[in-house]
């Protein structure tokens, strides 16, 4: 599920999250970065227009993912420095990634997503990026577990392989 567990109060080895830890005894394991960005389809684009700047944003139907630790302020650079800061309005809210890619693919607005979940929607055209020269706040997709499980073999060895399956460039973001 989308939402920030304790490992330790729900007795689970290890949770996979893109929020930080919620108490001192857990570690985390940061496994690749999670980039997210506003893309639309053609069509909403060819008919309500291209935002041109991250202002633009507020005059159109946005899709939000609920568990984002920005809930309603987003900041918005270019390489190290900020371009805006603003409050967004959506149209739509949701805990499901998948609901705000189906929602977006249906021209119904624009959607905040993580490349993980649009890249192939992306290079096959039927979303497009809006705002691609600006970025968001990347999140990072963690392993989390209580620290008495640092030395608990499975553990170790489920984050061993997940680490080496994603050094480098996400294979979602190379394109």
């Amino acid at each position: 599920e989308d939402s920030v567990v304790d490992p330790i109060a729900e007795g689970f080895d290890v949770a996979f999250q893109i929020f930080p830890p919620i108490n001192d005894s857990l570690i985390e394991k940061r496994l690749f970065v999670l980039r997210r960005l506003f893309c639309a389809t053609p069509a909403y684009i060819e008919e309500f227009g291209l935002p041109q700047q991250p202002a633009d944003l507020q005059q159109h139907a946005l899709a939000l993912y609920s568990g984002y630790p920005s809930r309603k302020r987003w900041t918005f650079s270019q390489g190290a420095e900020i371009r805006a800061e603003l409050e967004l309005p959506e149209q739509m809210r949701s805990n499901s990634v998948h609901l705000l890619r189906d929602y977006a693919l249906t021209s119904a607005g624009i959607a905040c997503l993580p490349t993980l979940v649009v890249s192939e929607d992306l290079l096959a055209g039927r979303l497009v990026p809006v705002l691609a020269d600006y970025d968001l706040a990347p999140l990072h997709f963690s392993a989390v577990y209580p620290e008495t499980q640092r030395q608990a073999v499975k553990v170790r060895a489920l984050i061993d392989c997940l680490v080496s399956h994603h050094t480098g460039e996400p294979a979602w973001d190379v394109p």
